[in-house]
């Protein structure tokens, strides 16, 4: 694992992009879209596009449930912090 990205079957099955898994990711740990945007210099609109596009290939109703399905399947890992 990588960055908090796992590569697995589901992955592959999800069809998820890098950047849909790794925004994923970051938002998981707790980031919004603004600091994920700065950090991967990327636009506010890549992002928030990004996540949409993962919600749709996830079958999410929303971003929330886009991360916790993304955790449930082994897509993503959070940072434990303590």
């Amino acid at each position: 694992m990588r960055n908090g990205l796992k590569q697995t079957a589901d992955t592959k099955a999800f069809d998820l992009t890098r950047l849909e898994l790794i925004t994923l990711t970051l938002l998981a740990n707790g980031l919004g879209t603004v600091d994920i945007a700065s950090r991967l210099a990327a636009s506010e609109a890549d992002i928030e596009a990004a996540l949409v596009e993962a919600e749709r290939k996830l079958g999410a109703s929303n971003r929330l449930n886009a991360v916790a399905v993304a955790i449930q399947r082994g897509l993503i890992g959070i940072e434990v912090k303590g």
